[in-house]
């Protein structure tokens, strides 16, 4: 298993993470000590530079930041139909934010991890 696999396998358990979350009932969460839109930023990041070093060799930063967004922006729709969630502009603004924050540590931790895009 290369290193790009296993980032992407990283990648694809952290969706998942950030779907539970995003889509759970609050009392089924774990309590959070973190400012809410902080929480989107920080995840969002951390998605951004998974999928990123995981996927950059067959596409390009910008299309994965638009799917990124774009799965923030669609989460959130979902999250107005849910009874026990609500609809936030918001955090979709924390979700791009925190996309843009980490694009440009993309190659920095790719020379980090000694990968070359090809």
């Amino acid at each position: 298993m290369t290193l790009r696999n296993l980032v992407g396998a990283l990648f694809w358990f952290s969706m998942l993470l950030v779907c539970w979350i995003l889509l759970a009932q609050q009392a089924d969460l774990p309590p959070l000590r973190i400012w809410d839109k902080a929480a989107h930023t920080l995840a969002f990041a951390a998605l951004m530079l998974l999928s990123a070093v995981a996927y950059r060799p067959r596409l390009k930063l910008q299309w994965i930041a638009l799917l990124l967004l774009g799965f923030g922006i669609g989460m959130e729709i979902v999250q107005h139909f849910l009874p026990y969630r609500e609809f936030s502009f918001l955090d979709m603004v924390a979700n791009g934010l925190g996309i843009l924050l980490a694009m440009p540590l993309v190659i920095p931790v790719e020379r980090l991890m000694q990968l070359r895009t090809t």
